[in-house]
């Protein structure tokens, strides 16, 4: 009997259908082993000896892959064809090795695509494991390993508020940093253009403004409304014929088939996928045998599908959409990871597949590998000349026809960024001589833009570009960003938290090597001469491990006082930026004499006045600068002030004692707010009126962790500070009612933890800060200790955090009285 071991159980069922009798074919549910997450993982001074222990949720499978292993003359690994697959098929060999359950005959097959044919193919040519994409794996995961146990910790005690760090997600982070960066410092540079409309043969055009009394007119040449004016009346006064018509033929050539990083960015770009969301989808459709394998560098497809997808174009098209010569193409990615086909449809035929969001991935999928193969499309570009007859101003007008359409029938690859094509529009036939009516002239004033915010799809293709991570890394990296609340997404694009600016800026002042772009993609060069043969594991680690460690102890051994000095300095043209009435930026705006600096607390990071505490004046990290905090209050009329306090940005009605405050909630933001809305927060909490059961009010409001209903002590939670005030009783009842029965918590999964702090030091379990019956309480999934009263669980570092589940669980557990312990108590007494 043959034992085969893929991943997923989808997987297992279909191959074992395929290969039929005398095999068995078990999942090992991806990886089984890994590095615990505490201290000593990865020892360098034992040549980087990497302690694995097998993963708990794992065991049932492993144990059912071991009972048949026994029974088994050939143990087939049949994981997917890449670096993790190859680790995967490695570890169960190692585990099996250490119970003994090893067969005398081990295999390794791999596939591209989960059908009959690409299956009973690969049985047919097993190899052996591949050392070195084992070494590249090995080598990856200590990596990033040393990293992050060696920065987070240093985070975590020097930089409240910090969680965590890593190799590549660091340098992602600071991708978006510079770009906010780069948006803040952007002076935005006034503009005209000057354009007028032409008819010809009843077809409108637009020509604009190319030349002016002999001087080039260029995008900026143009700047107020003065000139454009005057520019304007020129136009208008003369009378215009066509001095010139050049005609250029040009072709375009369809984009190669998708690997991982396309395909994450073009689903981002036309169906809205997250590139996470993408990965789901596309592991679906490629279990279910419809697509090849997923992760994948190359561009090229198999000589038997070039050949199905050329059929397919003939079918669909006439002969003229098939070039003469198949097409291939050749990554430009430098030693492809996974070396293997680009990503298409498992069967030409087939068109249309699945439902939902696999169907719209799969048509992608298709349309793009199909448009790979058609003919190129062929279009010719337009360009006029029109000149006045003074010979003052020259118009030119551009346009685009399609001769051909080729693979533009089908597909066209999406944009990161709008363009203004003027290329695009339709022109009139025209001659030189010509006199086409002119029937408007318009100046129109414009703005130069900052370079845009990454949306996934762009940062994706950025990280490719420098060379820094790996496509299959990417969707979970950007995950992390998500889930550690360095970043947020707002109108799908990367927009960096102060927790993120305050972590970029820590790595980019001390450990400036490490979040280089350059160096970071030397690493990946390095981690591809691994799995290339070309390098030893061991011996890149040592070389990252000689320089990193030294450089780590001596942040470490730095004060926090001194790294939040190095950092006010650092920050500094951020957080101070020139006034504009020449004062000092760091004079405090309310003493008038104190000085701003940066300062550390338990609440995250600050600005604060150096005459404290005579003078309180404070401005939270995240509103300085260029962030668009204001010197001071903000008068928004009836007595409402806008004033930004250590806790971030509130509103305030009257002085002193009576002073009645809101702080403003995150679904809120300050530019967003208006008078309207001040009135509103400062009315709360809002009375919806009685229960029709008890009579009781129920009143809604916003509270520490967001808007909600309550009832009789009892609460439920809202998703929007718009509901605050829109809930009717019908609403409330009814949202009250699913709280009581545990609805709420059923439709919404388990309750979110509202803080992850890290490992702990010593047992490496996530530690928690969760919301209680009883109250906030911080645990590491065993041991669960109450905070504090007073303390803001938002606040809670991790050395606290480790303190109070120490002690706790030092006490033991709580000893339970019996049922006759008041009696006997009372006895006694």
């Amino acid at each position: 009997m043959k034992l085969v071991v893929v991943e997923s159980p989808a997987k297992a069922k279909t191959i074992e259908k395929y290969l039929g009798p005398g095999h068995r074919v078990l999942a090992s549910y991806g990886h089984v082993r890994d590095l615990p997450p505490k201290d000593g993982s990865v020892d360098p001074d034992e040549g980087f000896k990497m302690l694995w222990v097998t993963s708990p949720d794992r065991a049932r499978q492993l144990k059912e892959i071991t009972d048949e292993a026994k029974k088994a003359d050939t143990l087939i690994l049949a994981t997917d064809p890449d670096r993790e697959g190859e680790a995967i098929s490695w570890h169960v060999q190692e585990v099996l090795r250490a119970k003994k359950a090893l067969p005398a005959r081990v295999e390794r097959v791999t596939f591209n695509a989960i059908t009959k044919s690409a299956v009973t193919e690969a049985m047919a040519r097993p190899r052996e494991l591949d050392t070195d994409l084992i070494d590249a794996y090995r080598a990856r995961r200590a990596l990033d390993y040393l990293v992050g146990f060696t920065l987070s910790p240093i985070l975590w005690r020097k930089l409240p508020g910090a969680k965590s760090a890593g190799r590549v997600q660091s340098v992602a982070l600071r991708l978006i940093v510079d770009r906010e960066r780069e948006i803040e410092l952007f002076k935005a540079q006034e503009y005209w253009s000057v354009t007028a409309t032409f008819e010809a043969d009843g077809q409108p055009f637009t020509a604009r403004l190319s030349q002016l009394d002999g001087k080039k007119m260029d995008r900026l040449s143009i700047g107020s409304k003065g000139e454009a004016d005057a520019a304007k009346a020129v136009v208008e006064a003369g009378r215009f014929t066509v001095s010139s018509v050049e005609t250029k033929p040009f072709g375009r050539n369809p984009p190669p088939p998708f690997t991982t990083s396309t395909l994450q960015q073009e689903a981002a770009r036309k169906l809205g996928f997250s590139a996470s969301h993408t990965m789901r989808v596309a592991q679906g459709l490629y279990e279910d045998g419809l697509i090849t394998y997923m992760r994948t560098d190359g561009v090229d497809m198999a000589g038997e599908a070039i050949s199905a997808a050329r059929r397919a174009i003939q079918n669909r098209y006439d002969a003229g959409y098939v070039p003469d010569k198949p097409r291939h193409y050749t990554s430009k990615v430098k030693n492809a990871q996974e070396a293997h086909e680009a990503i298409r449809p498992t069967d030409f035929s087939r068109s249309e597949a699945a439902h939902g969001d696999h169907a719209r991935l799969y048509a992608l999928v298709y349309n793009r590998a199909l448009a790979s193969q058609m003919a190129s499309a062929r279009l010719e570009r337009t360009i006029i000349d029109l000149t006045d007859g003074a010979g003052r101003a020259v118009l030119r007008a551009t346009g685009q026809v399609v001769l051909f359409p080729g693979f533009l029938a089908l597909y066209e690859e999406g944009r990161d960024e709008k363009a203004d094509d003027e290329d695009s529009a339709r022109m009139p036939a025209l001659r030189q001589g010509d006199a086409p009516a002119k029937t408007g002239v318009e100046s129109t004033q414009h703005f130069t833009q900052p370079p845009p915010r990454y949306s996934e799809a762009s940062l994706v293709k950025r990280l490719e570009e420098l060379g820094i991570g790996r496509p299959s890394t990417y969707a979970a990296t950007l995950q992390t960003l998500k889930d550690r609340e360095y970043v947020r997404v707002d109108k799908a694009r990367f927009i960096p938290e102060e927790s993120g600016r305050l972590v970029t800026a820590f790595l980019e002042r001390f450990f400036e090597r490490y979040v280089s772009y350059d160096y970071t993609a030397e690493l990946e060069e390095g981690l591809d001469d691994v799995s290339g043969g070309r390098a030893g594991w061991q011996d890149l680690l040592a070389a990252f491990w000689r320089d990193f460690k030294p450089k780590a102890g001596e942040v470490m051994e730095q004060l926090p006082s001194e790294i939040t000095a190095a950092l006010d300095e650092f920050l500094a043209p951020w957080l101070y930026p020139e006034r504009e009435d020449g004062s000092d930026p760091r004079q405090c705006p309310a003493c008038g004499n104190g000085r701003l600096s940066l300062r550390g607390g338990k609440f995250g990071a600050f600005v604060a006045c150096s005459n404290y505490p005579e003078c309180k004046f404070t401005q939270k990290f995240g509103q300085a600068g260029a962030n668009g905090a204001s010197d001071g209050p903000t008068d928004l009329g009836e007595g409402i002030s806008l004033k930004t306090g250590r806790f971030g940005p509130y509103v305030e009605r009257g002085e002193g004692k009576d002073a009645k405050r809101a702080s403003l909630p995150k679904d809120l933001p300050v530019d967003a707010l208006t008078l309207e809305w001040a009135e509103k927060l400062l009315s709360l909490p809002r009375e919806i009126g009685a229960h029709p059961e008890t009579g009781q009010p129920i009143v809604a409001s916003i509270g520490r962790y967001g808007p909600y209903l309550m009832h009789e002590g009892k609460y439920a939670r809202l998703s929007s500070t718009a509901e605050v005030f829109e809930t009717g009783m019908n609403a409330a009842v009814a949202k009250l009612a699913d709280a009581a029965s545990g609805a709420d918590r059923k439709r919404n999964g388990s309750r979110e933890p509202i803080a992850v702090l890290g490992p702990h030091p010593e047992s490496g379990k996530d530690l928690k800060v969760l919301e209680g019956r009883y109250g906030p309480y911080v645990s590491d999934g065993t041991t669960h200790a109450t905070l504090p009263k007073g303390t803001d669980p938002k606040s809670v570092t991790i050395e606290q955090a480790i303190e109070w589940v120490d002690a706790k669980a030092a006490k033991g557990p709580v000893k339970k009285k019996g049922r006759g312990g008041a009696k006997r108590k009372k006895a006694k007494a």
